[in-house]
């Protein structure tokens, strides 16, 4: 038995959409167009947004979008199935098994190096090329091993100083604009909300520790030559705590080149967990299609030591809600309930100290397995 995906209708966005005919002299003026909740939207300066930032406030930008189009639900061409829950376990069992924590310290240790992350820094700029050349060695090497893989690394450049990064997993003797793909997802870019230009924001959960947990998936899969039915793409997304727009252009190119997407996970907040609760995988039911969901959480059951548990996201507080507004199937993964989540994110204290590297460890097997499991399930 499989489950269809019945795209969910996106009226609960359509509310934005008469903001889209904006009036010329509020952006002339620097100001953006906010969508705080599925029925307000307001235009506010950089300083208010900022605002926002230390309330600890949810919202997408939606300044950019030019039309109501990239709000319309996708037609019935663009839905795929979910398997009923996971059949390979035989692949996925040995892959668990070659994730290494001491890996993911170090490169997260270089991660948190850089003293922000921050969407227009140069230093958020040398994270995006820190991420993009890791990504590429890699790519390089499983290239050249000739084992049936075909990997490319791209710079998904943004009007800003940092850029997205796209990794592609695909068969050697696949198409390179094959679909559907399978993508999996995090955000690089980090803030200080109390010096969202300049502060010292290292980042280590929010979000490196999300893009260190596709990132080892990412090297695991290459590393052991794993080759999926369907391309598997990874996305490190810049400017996310700006308003999700990193993300939302990247859903904006797959929408306008008429792209299919098996599912998409993100991965954002992996590596905390409260002191005297039980640790869990987080997985969001609201704002994501909910039977990727119900897959994803067969998945925590097959493979991870800890339990999983429901939690609430809220509108717009990651790169998922891109995908859910465009119409495509996404999840999303996080933490913990987000009442227990981390209380030094966007601070010069979401430090290394912060964070588990065996948290992030389960959220890493859940991520391989979201990667094979629906890879190698789908049908080109």
């Amino acid at each position: 038995m499989r489950f269809s995906i019945a795209l969910s209708a996106l009226g609960v966005f359509s509310a934005v959409s008469s903001a889209f005919a904006a009036p010329v002299d509020q952006a002339a003026s620097g100001k953006r167009l906010i969508s705080l909740s599925e029925t307000e939207t307001k235009w506010l300066t950089e300083e208010e947004i900022f605002a926002l930032y230390r309330e600890r406030k949810h919202f997408i930008d939606i300044t950019d979008a030019d039309d109501t189009a990239s709000f319309a639900r996708l037609d019935d061409s663009a839905i795929t199935a979910v398997p009923i829950g996971p059949n390979k376990q035989s692949i996925v069992t040995p892959l668990i098994s070659a994730i290494s924590e001491d890996s993911m310290q170090q490169w997260l240790t270089t991660l948190t190096q850089f003293h922000t992350r921050y969407y227009k820094s140069t230093t958020g700029k040398q994270a995006s090329d820190y991420i993009f050349n890791q990504a590429s060695d890699k790519a390089t090497a499983a290239n050249q091993a000739n084992k049936g893989l075909n990997v490319t690394v791209t710079k998904f450049t943004h009007s800003w100083t940092q850029y997205s990064i796209i990794a592609r997993v695909a068969a050697a003797n696949t198409a390179q604009a094959a679909d559907p793909v399978v993508v999996l997802s995090s955000h690089m870019d980090s803030i200080n909300s109390n010096n969202p230009t300049s502060g010292r924001a290292p980042g280590a959960d929010d979000d490196g520790s999300g893009s260190v947990t596709i990132f080892e998936t990412y090297r695991i899969l290459l590393e052991n030559n794993i080759v999926p039915n369907v391309p598997i793409e990874f996305h490190w997304y810049a400017a996310e705590e700006a308003g999700l727009l990193g993300s939302q252009a990247v859903v904006k190119s797959f929408t306008a080149a008429g792209r299919k997407v098996a599912g998409t996970l993100q991965l954002d907040m992996t590596g905390y967990t409260p002191k005297g609760k039980q640790a869990i995988v987080g997985i969001a039911t609201d704002y994501v299609n909910a039977p990727l969901s119900k897959y994803l959480q067969s998945l925590a059951k097959a493979y991870c030591a800890i339990p999983w548990g429901n939690v609430k996201c809220g509108y717009g507080c990651s790169d998922h809600a891109s995908w859910t507004k465009a119409g495509f199937p996404a999840t999303f993964a996080f933490e913990s309930s987000f009442s227990d989540s981390s209380p030094y994110i966007h601070t010069d204290k979401d430090t290394l100290a912060t964070v588990s590297y065996a948290h992030m460890k389960e959220f890493t097997k859940l991520a391989i397995g979201f990667a094979v499991e629906l890879s190698l399930n789908t049908t080109p």
